[in-house]
This record gives C-alpha cells, sequence and structure tokens, in this order.
C-alpha cells in the first residue's frame, strides 16, 4: 500500500458505539488483526500516492456481534474510481469469519476519496479492527 493510502488512513481510533446501554463483556478468543501488507500483491494500489481521505465513516459495531461480546478483523481490498468514490469492496480474510463482515463492506463503501483522476486507484488494502467494542482502521 502506497504511504499515502496509509497516512489517510493512519491514527483515526473509532468508536463503534450500537446503542446498548450494557457494557461490552468480551467473550471471544482475540487473534490480533493481520498486517494489511500480508494481503498487498505488488501491482495493489498503484498510485496511491494521489490518494487522500475526504469521508472515513466510522465503523459500526454490529450489535450481534456486541451482545455475543465478538472480537475480531476484516480485511478489505477496494478500489477508488476516478471520482474518489470506493467501488468492488471485497472481503479478503476475517476472523471470526461473518461476524463483521456486512458492517466491514458498508463501512468501506461509504467512504470518498479525493478524485484521484483516471484511471482511478486499485485494489487498496485495508483493516478494521474490532475490539472491546470499538473500530479501529489498519494500514
Amino acid at each position: 500500500m502506497k504511504h499515502a493510502f496509509a497516512a489517510a488512513l493512519a491514527a483515526v481510533a473509532l468508536t463503534g458505539c450500537v446503542g446498548s446501554d450494557k457494557p461490552f463483556v468480551p467473550r471471544s478468543d482475540y487473534g490480533l488483526p493481520p498486517n494489511p501488507r500480508d494481503y498487498v500483491q505488488p501491482d495493489d494500489c498503484e498510485g496511491g500516492s494521489r490518494l487522500a481521505a475526504l469521508e472515513l465513516t466510522e465503523p459500526e459495531y454490529p450489535g450481534r456481534a456486541f451482545r455475543r461480546g465478538l472480537q475480531g478483523w476484516v480485511a478489505l481490498r477496494l478500489d477508488v474510481s476516478a471520482d474518489g468514490r470506493t467501488r468492488n469492496v471485497e472481503v479478503v480474510a476475517a476472523e471470526p469469519v461473518d461476524a463483521f463482515n456486512g458492517a466491514a463492506r458498508a463501512t468501506v463503501r461509504s467512504w470518498r476519496f479525493e478524485p484521484p483522476g483516471e484511471p482511478g486507484i486499485t485494489r487498496c488494502v485495508v483493516v478494521l479492527d474490532y475490539r472491546l467494542g470499538s473500530g479501529r482502521i489498519g494500514f
């Protein structure tokens, strides 16, 4: 992943409150999230030096996962179109499988970036980390 993309996502600590008045009680084993670079291929995120975030929506902690005390992470690959919108968002790995996938995809689909111009930027990798009732972005 290019450094500018990482800088655009760096230091974004997010809280994913689900509106529960009960405290989050971790009940699942939690594997540390992977380094996004583990999923980056040589041609991924080409042109990332031109990518700057305009809107990064906070990830929502899924209510069902919150109530069950689940923690985990989701690694996603995405493209950024010439107009700065995310496209082709796909889950490449997750732990636990499927617990956070839908929420993670919805979050990333809502992101907007400064338009990078034609032809856009392809195959950027990001990890959303769901821990202790909050969500974080890893780069």
